[in-house]
This record gives structure tokens, C-alpha cells and sequence, in this order.
């Protein structure tokens, strides 16, 4: 619908929106069961706010598959703002953790989250790309759910790499 549809405006705006919010949730269920040995909650307004990078970015993702044609630098700059988005919308979220002790990062695994997440979206893209030129590309699930696994990729491995990189130092060491 994307490609071909008169309201391609609209229906890239509700597919970003549900796209988008169905990320943010898989994120936040996962960070609700994340468990610590201290008392944790999240700043409500900062967790609501954290939702609009993975719309923005699920935007930019539905805009370059909904398009006839792209640029070798059209997919690579939009896998590279989805990265931008995935781990904006990740660390906003971690951001809203209120909890008994303080929060860190290694700064090499939060570079690599970010860079494991931009190489796996700019490839999602350009696999789909690749699929919609082959014969079995013109069904257009195909191109689509082969990207889709890609992307899912890209989202999930921010978020362990990311959670690797995160490292909890409690206000009072248990004995």
C-alpha cells in the first residue's frame, strides 16, 4: 500500500506509528522483567518520551521500502538513522531507570550497539532491495519478511549489546 496507494501519506504514518510503538513495547516488556537487586522504576515521562525515536525511525524505515527506487546512499543513510533511532529510543528508556544505585556503560559496547544495529538495518535494506530485483521477488511478502528477520536483527542486537554494555553498581553492596 505504501508504493502504490493515493494516501501513501496516511498509511505511512499509521504503519510508523504501529510499527514504532510495537518496537517500543517488545523493549519495555523485556526492561520490566529485567530483574536487579534494588528497587527500580521508571520516569514515566521520560519512558513515554523514549517511544518516538522508534517511530521516527520505523518512519524513515517505511518511507525507503515504500519507495520505487533508491540510492545505494538512501539506504545506507536510512539503515544509519534507524540505527540513530533504535538506540535513541533504547537508551532514552534506560534513561527513565530510577533506581537504588547508579547506572554505567562500557563505551566500547555502546559503540558497537549502535554499530551492530546500523550495519544489520543498512543490510535489511539493501537485501530487500536485492530480493525485489530476483523472480522470487515479485511476491511481495518475500523481499519483506526476509528484510523484516534482518531488521529484527538489528533492533534485537542493540538491545543485548546495549544491555551488555550496562553495568549496575548498587548504593549498598549486599554482604
Amino acid at each position: 500500500r505504501l508504493g502504490r496507494s493515493q494516501q501513501r501519506r496516511i498509511w505511512l504514518v499509521m504503519g510508523a506509528v504501529i510499527l514504532g510503538f510495537g518496537v517500543w513495547a517488545m523493549h519495555f516488556i523485556g526492561m520490566l522483567a529485567f530483574r536487579l537487586d534494588c528497587l527500580v522504576r521508571y520516569e514515566g515521562w521520560i519512558t513515554a518520551l523514549s517511544m518516538l525515536p522508534g517511530v521516527s525511525a520505523a518512519f524513515v524505515a517505511l518511507h525507503i521500502i515504500g519507495q520505487r527506487r533508491a540510492s545505494k546512499w538512501q539506504l545506507t543513510s536510512a539503515g544509519i538513522i534507524i540505527a540513530l533511532g533504535i538506540g535513541l529510543m533504547h537508551y532514552t528508556g534506560m534513561a527513565a531507570i530510577r533506581l537504588d544505585g547508579i547506572l554505567r556503560y562500557d563505551v566500547l559496547l555502546f559503540v558497537l550497539s549502535i554499530v551492530a544495529a546500523a550495519v544489520l538495518a543498512i543490510g535489511a535494506l539493501f537485501i530487500r532491495l536485492y530480493i525485489v530485483s530476483l523472480p522470487i521477488g515479485r511476491k511481495a511478502f518475500v523481499p519483506s519478511i526476509v528484510g523484516g528477520i534482518v531488521m529484527g536483527g538489528a533492533i534485537s542486537s542493540m538491545h543485548y549489546i546495549a544491555m551488555s554494555a550496562a553495568y549496575f553498581i548498587p548504593n549498598q553492596p549486599h554482604s
